[in-house]
């Protein structure tokens, strides 16, 4: 597959805030990937990545028994990091390590705007649920198929190369399209949940959707518009 594919698929598939999207570049390296731990070593005077810390500590054995009760035949064993590369946006994202086993990582930027423990709480929550959920392998099989259905239909009518990786990245936007939204509520809700058994409010760290850019009803939007958002997470808390 084309790099340049490799790389959409890659940012699509990460990116948990609508700020980042449509921004270009690719993910960061393995590399400026490292526990809050060794962040902190890092950045000595970084009081946002300390705080991140503390809310892992308390977060990650909650979100565990919650994935080993809810995806008895998943991977439950979370890594949890600080994206440090400088030029990495605000951003949250769940993956994959090359064991299989579920990864979080916060960027730095992300953490120096986060104004409470609540909203640090809750955006872990919610990433620790697409993996629950098994969002990422769905996601990923639908935007490749539909990545190479795009590349083959253009090739087929004689588009020139930018024309087709056009085509092929318009061909994966549409491919999940269908269901992105939902899954970004479906992960609303069990994230809300999760953060409230840990012991943090969920509603209070939701209000973070309050500053992100609006996505309104965009047409091929992977996400949903944030007063739906607030609606999931309410009825989430109160159905508990």
């Amino acid at each position: 597959m084309h790099r340049l594919a490799v790389a959409l698929i890659g940012l699509i598939l990460a990116a948990c805030t609508p700020e980042t999207q449509g921004g270009g570049g690719q993910l960061a390296p393995q590399e400026t990937r490292f526990s809050p731990e060794v962040a902190m070593r890092m950045f000595p005077g970084d009081a946002s990545i300390a705080r991140y810390a503390t809310i892992a500590a308390r977060m990650e054995p909650v979100i565990e028994r919650e994935c080993r009760a809810r995806a008895p035949r998943s991977k439950c064993d979370y890594q949890i990091f600080v994206e440090t590369h400088p030029e990495a946006p605000a951003n949250a994202y769940q993956g994959e390590n090359r064991r299989g086993q579920p990864t979080i990582a916060f960027t730095r930027k992300l953490l120096a705007e986060l104004r409470n423990d609540h909203e640090i709480a809750f955006i872990m929550g919610h990433e620790a649920a697409h993996h629950i959920r098994g969002h990422l392998p769905v996601k990923t099989e639908a935007l490749i198929a539909g990545w190479i259905a795009g590349e083959v239909a253009a090739h087929v009518a004689g588009a020139s190369e930018e024309e087709t990786q056009q085509a092929a990245a318009l061909g994966g936007l549409i491919a999940i399209s269908g269901f992105s939204k939902e899954f970004e509520l479906e992960a609303d809700a069990l994230g809300a949940v999760i953060t409230e058994i840990a012991g943090y409010d969920a509603i209070t760290g939701s209000q973070y959707f309050r500053r992100m850019r609006d996505p309104g009803h965009k047409y091929l939007g992977t996400h949903p518009p944030n007063a739906q958002r607030l609606q999931t997470v309410r009825r989430a808390v109160a159905g508990m």
